[in-house]
């Protein structure tokens, strides 16, 4: 069953505390590591498949978090088939 009224409310807060701190966390590490002073930082909910070719966008480095599902999938760069992508 749903929680409602203030159970609810304190759930959000709860979740959307641990989000913000976790997120903070990772950046913060993520840039340690790379020698970084800043980085930028892309939050989205994606309820389906992106677009193969969302990834393909130059980025140097790409940090991905997966909080809900299956998880961020990938494979070794020696494996993947790019001639698809532009033809």
């Amino acid at each position: 069953a749903a929680l409602a009224g203030a159970d609810a409310d304190a759930d959000v807060a709860a979740a959307r505390t641990f989000l913000v701190e976790d997120v903070a966390a990772i950046v913060e590490e993520f840039g340690d590591q790379l020698g970084y002073d800043r980085v930028n930082v892309k939050l989205e909910a994606i309820e389906r498949t992106k677009c193969p070719r969302w990834h393909a966008d130059y980025v140097g480095m790409r940090l991905l978090v997966t909080y809900v599902g299956d998880g961020t999938m990938y494979i070794d760069n020696r494996h993947v088939t790019r001639g698809w992508q532009w033809s």
